[in-house]
């Protein structure tokens, strides 16, 4: 199939080719790995003969996309790829290809092939790019002492703040290798952020005029890196159907609200709130969140409870499983995206949809089953949906049943299906219980939110399009 390329591409496609350091910030479905392979077909042709690329993807992304838009272009199917996974790996990097594409787990297995060996690859590909946001990481002091081997280096990714903006220094490091925000972190963060509370130095803030300083941060930021980030707002540039997000309030009973009170009061008590660290202050909202869903862990401790353990679980309510039950009947049959967060939400929720199936069960054949509209009720992880999984053609109704702090989890999750391909309008349901972590939690999507998107807005690439 010929790629029939949308303007923007074309614009993204050259700003690749035309900079040895350059990122993508585009909202999921937009094309971007089309463009990323298009832009390295350029730069094998015109500028280094016979280049060799490493791509750094989420696992199913590099098991499944890649090689899917390899192979589907006929601008791209001629490239030899190899997938460094599996038991024979080793003799997939040995072998002769163009592009080798290896998951994030697997670099520091990577890396000690090719130690002392001449290095094999010309250009990298970082997708998803925010997994270099973290730089107190092996993977990124392995990485870092290794990035100027690479002769060209491209950054993909459609959430490049999601949390915060110091998550971008990191991710424009491995690009330029601290050309544009610094060499050290602790510069960096002198540099635009400060701290308006001595007591709490968790709470670090961008610079700003307001605060009586001399700029404000983001301006500086968006200015930094301006340059080498091609960013576009897909409503400029698709004709998308329109998206309603809906917020579906969920009543509890006065006993399981005064309940849930009194464990709030009584937690809360145990920590100082002007020193709490962030790992305990995120182990209470979990154990709030669990008894909005409906239960409570006996001996819960971790913050992310996505592993199937055996634990000790007091059922509550079923608040949001008749609240979901609502939305699943006015669907009148059309399919439903259910987004649970929790193991004992995903049992409950079979208990009461036995028609549902999970996308963890089998995840290759159920997003063909869902695409083709053969699953009434999918029960989907955000971290299993997170990023270049195609899912708009099985439905259009999203209901978050249990809501997530994580903003980049939240915009991926939701562009499984609003995306790209997608005909119909998109509903985006949040099931929300006012007054608890619910409602905070929403507060804080929010915020974070309009930090991305401010962020953004100034890094919006004036696009031609006399090309």
């Amino acid at each position: 199939m010929k790629a029939n390329l949308h303007k923007y591409q074309i614009s993204g496609g050259r700003h690749l080719f035309n900079h040895r350091y350059a990122t993508l910030f585009w909202w999921p479905g937009m094309g971007k790995t089309l463009v990323t392979l298009l832009a390295f077909v350029g730069i094998r042709k015109k500028r280094i003969p016979g280049a060799k690329l490493l791509v750094i993807a989420p696992l199913r992304v590099a098991l499944k996309t890649w090689p899917d838009e390899i192979k589907k272009w006929d601008e791209t199917k001629d490239l030899r790829y190899v997938v460094l996974h599996g038991k024979d790996k080793i003799l997939r990097l040995r072998s002769d290809a163009d592009i080798y594409i290896i998951n994030h787990e697997g670099l520091a297995w990577l890396w000690q092939q090719i130690e002392g060996e001449e290095f094999p690859f010309d250009g990298v590909v970082f997708d998803e790019l925010t997994k270099f946001k973290a730089t107190n990481t092996n993977r990124f002091r392995d990485l870092r002492s290794r990035l100027g081997k690479f002769k060209f280096r491209w950054g993909l990714t459609g959430t490049p703040a999601p949390n915060s903006l110091i998550e971008l220094f990191g991710q424009m490091f491995v690009i330029d290798g601290g050309k544009r925000l610094g060499h050290g972190k602790g510069r960096f963060l002198s540099r635009y952020f400060f701290t308006p509370n001595a007591y709490n130095p968790y709470d670090v803030q961008p610079k700003s005029i307001a605060a009586g300083f001399a700029f404000d941060a983001v301006t500086k930021i968006q200015a930094d890196i301006k340059d080498i980030v091609h960013h576009l707002d897909p409503k400029d540039h698709l004709d998308l159907p329109p998206r309603t997000d809906i917020r579906v309030p969920v009543e509890l009973s006065e006993e399981v609200m005064q309940a849930y009170a009194a464990f709030e009061r009584a937690e809360v008590l145990k920590v100082d709130l002007d020193v709490i660290e962030a790992v305990h202050a995120a182990a209470l909202v979990n154990k709030l969140q669990q008894m909005v869903q409906g239960f409570l862990y006996a001996n819960v401790d971790d913050v992310n409870d996505t592993r199937d353990q055996q634990r000790i679980v007091k059922r509550i309510h079923e608040a949001k499983l008749d609240a979901l039950e609502d939305i699943i009947e006015e669907a009148s049959g059309d399919p439903v995206f259910v987004v649970y967060k929790f193991t004992e939400d995903l049992v409950m929720l079979k208990e009461r949809f036995p028609q549902g199936l999970d996308l963890n069960s089998n995840l290759e054949t159920r997003i063909d089953q869902w695409n083709r509209g053969e699953i009434p009720v999918l029960f989907v992880q955000p971290q299993s949906a997170g990023h270049g999984l195609n899912m708009q053609s099985g439905g259009h109704i999203i209901v978050w049943y249990a809501l997530n702090h994580s903003l980049e989890q939240y915009i991926q999750a939701n562009g499984r299906v609003d995306r790209q391909g997608q005909k119909l309008p998109v509903q985006v349901h949040h099931l929300v219980v006012e007054g608890t972590v619910d409602s905070d939690i929403m507060d804080v999507l929010s915020r974070r939110d309009r930090t991305q998107k401010n962020l953004l807005a100034g890094l919006k690439s004036r696009t031609r399009f006399d090309l």
